[in-house]
């Protein structure tokens, strides 16, 4: 391991001087400066070749502050660590680290007084590991000309390589975000953040994105037997939105492959829609006209304010994984993320959370309420043929990232649209308790003994209950609902024991409150669609007799009964009004 040269230590508290001293020559540098005096400290680095690899630095001195230090370092370059530490608080310190890394120095770690010593020993070495690495280094831009960008696009060097969205809930793999990755043998490592700005610069990010979508759809059409339900999530730069002709030949690709809008996620990046809000407003509205998905992609970058949710019309919100690793540390982040999170959910979109790297950070986004998650944790980048092999080895994956089997998801019957009209009509949802269904849900309590009866409808993203005896809530999410399942089928639903049952048994109203082991739910129809069941629950596994099944139906028939009429007399409302 290399050991640093030199470190400098700068506070006016001299007990502090000599502790900190002592911690560091106790890693194993033993050429360490102390300074009382910021001035003296600026003078030793202002100095030619003084090869200083790290600065302790306090931040309250009385001649010249750690900030101004800051300053003078930046304009020196100083190319070392520095490590921040303070009696100021923490919100204070993460400021100030800020400042420094906007100026372009790399700072080690922020610790507060008084200093713990296995911090610090731990923040030393992890910068005595990195000595000899060069920080805040720009990436060597080679010159790559426009004839060999074009060469590479046209050879099919510009490959697509996917890395896997995950649903949260039941652990499926949704999706597929698509990421641009070149392969050339007179080139060594050629990474994104080299190539996408000369493809913009040159006026071919268009080619190559149609490029990207016509592979990734032929490949996914060879697969389709595995890969027919896989979302495929696409990047797009600002220019190709600005850019008309550029959806004209996307629809193009996308018809010539038999291929619709509805499979894609077009992502946009939030920096580039900081670049001019009246130009983004101008484009995105005319795709989402065209029903066209669209996702704000990493979020919590752009510094934006929540206010651009509201005023861009997307889809999806997608995590920055900077946001998300910010709130181990700070209460504040927590609070942006969890108002974020919030926010999209009230608006009707989509969370995911991106750059997920360890089960800690799935956990937390999971209660957090996100909704998809991708990450190193789950799957690094890989090339698109390696895609359908990991999607075979994902089941037993699964079970060792998770540690829980996944719960199954209600599907969405046919004719969903058709459905929720008929349910809309009734005028029914969000009611008061009528004394006609409160009578029917008694009697199924006493004649099948069960603790929980409910006249359930199944809304977009919720099942309602018009009538409930037993429970307390008005609602759950249609995700995690039996009932769901329930009226998928025209025949009685029947779960004895949930707990023994693949499709329940991690499903949260199962594995935690009420702790579901028993469901029997008979679907209502109404208008020829299953709007919702009458359901019977019990916190313990039974068996449903032949005589109950058909005791449940007759009371169903009478639920159907009250609708019935309820549509009736609406609909003779509506004419005598008319």
């Amino acid at each position: 391991m290399t050991v640093m040269r030199n470190v400098v230590i700068v506070d006016d508290d001299h007990f502090v001087l000599r502790a900190t001293s002592f911690q560091v020559k106790n890693i194993g540098c033993h050429n360490v400066r102390t300074f009382d005096n910021a001035q003296e400290a600026l003078q030793l680095l202002a100095q030619p070749g003084h090869s200083v690899d790290a600065v302790i630095l306090d931040l309250n001195m009385p001649d010249i502050t750690g900030i101004d230090m800051i300053r003078y370092l930046a304009d020196q370059q100083y190319p070392g660590h520095i490590i921040l530490f303070s009696g100021e608080d923490l919100y204070t310190l993460e400021a100030v680290e800020k400042l420094a890394q906007a100026r372009g120095l790399a700072v080690a770690a922020r610790i507060s007084k008084p200093v713990d010593s296995q911090q610090l020993k731990q923040v030393l070495m992890n910068v005595q590991s990195s000595v000899g690495v060069k920080v805040n280094e720009p990436a060597t831009r080679r010159n790559i000309s426009k004839q060999r960008l074009q060469q590479a696009i046209q050879k099919g060097e510009l490959e697509p390589w996917v890395q896997p969205k995950i649903h949260l809930k039941n652990q499926e793999v949704f999706g597929v975000e698509i990421l641009a990755r070149w392969s050339a043998s007179d080139l060594d490592n050629v990474l994104p953040d080299e190539f996408i700005p000369l493809l913009e610069r040159y006026d071919l990010i268009d080619e190559m994105t149609l490029s990207l979508t016509q592979q990734v759809i032929a490949f996914f059409h060879q697969y389709h037997h595995a890969l027919d339900n896989v979302h495929i999530a696409i990047n797009l730069s600002m220019k190709s939105l600005q850019k008309s002709n550029f959806f004209i030949a996307l629809e193009n690709v996308l018809k010539q492959h038999n291929e619709s809008y509805s499979r894609f996620t077009f992502e946009v990046t939030e920096s580039c829609l900081n670049r001019d809000m009246a130009e983004a407003l101008d484009v995105l509205s005319s795709l989402r006209l065209k029903r066209i998905s669209l996702s704000i992609d990493d979020f919590g970058t752009g510094y934006s304010n929540l206010t651009q949710l509201k005023d861009l019309p997307f889809d999806e919100l997608k995590l920055d994984k900077s946001f998300i690793s910010s709130v181990w540390d700070n209460s504040k982040s927590q609070i942006i993320l969890n108002n974020s999170i919030s926010l999209a959910k009230q608006l009707n979109m989509t969370v995911v959370a991106e750059g997920i790297e360890t089960r800690q950070e799935m956990e937390l986004v999971n209660q957090m309420g996100v909704d998809y998650v991708q990450g190193y944790y789950f799957a690094r980048p890989m090339p698109m043929t390696r895609f359908p092999v990991w999607l075979g080895e994902w089941p037993e994956l699964r079970h060792q990232l998770f540690g829980r089997r996944p719960y199954k998801l209600p599907a969405i019957p046919e004719g969903e649209a058709g459905r929720l009209e008929v349910l809309q009509s009734l005028n029914i949802l969000d009611t008061e308790r009528e004394e006609v269904f409160d009578r029917i849900t008694r009697i199924a309590e006493r004649v099948f003994d069960v603790p929980v009866v409910l006249i359930s409808l199944v809304d977009a993203d919720r099942q309602w209950f018009k009538s409930r005896v037993g429970l307390e809530a008005r609602q759950t999410s249609r995700d995690i609902s039996f009932c769901g399942h329930a009226i998928m089928t025209d025949e009685l639903f029947l779960v004895e024991d949930a707990q023994a049952d693949d499709r329940f048994c991690s499903n949260p109203l199962v594995a935690g409150e009420p702790g579901i082991r028993f469901y029997v739910g008979h679907p209502i129809s109404v208008r020829g669609v299953n709007i919702g069941t009458l359901c019977c629950i019990d916190f313990k596994p039974r068996v449903f007799m032949e005589q109950d099944k058909q005791l449940i139906g007759d009371l169903a028939a009478l639920v159907v009964r009250e609708m019935e009429l309820r549509l009736q007399v609406l609909s003779d409302h509506t004419k005598h009004q008319g």
